[in-house]
């Protein structure tokens, strides 16, 4: 767990976004249960650039990566 803290700190120093899930995250009957956001729509909030910064991104060749 520590060796994923210092990766998470260092991602985020470095700019980027993390967004972190668990398995409950990804079915419906466990997120109403839980009450959790599924992670399409935590993607979709935390994705703050306009679609044509997107559109920039993929014609460059630079993809982002899910993980």
């Amino acid at each position: 767990m520590s060796g994923d803290c210092e990766k998470l700190n260092e991602a985020q120093r470095l700019g980027w976004k993390v967004l972190q899930f668990t398995a409950l995250h990804f079915q419906e009957k466990d997120r109403a249960t839980h009450k959790l956001t599924s992670p399409l729509e935590t993607i979709r909030a935390a994705a703050d650039f306009a679609p044509t910064e997107s559109a920039r991104l993929s014609s460059s060749g630079t993809q982002g990566t899910l993980f």
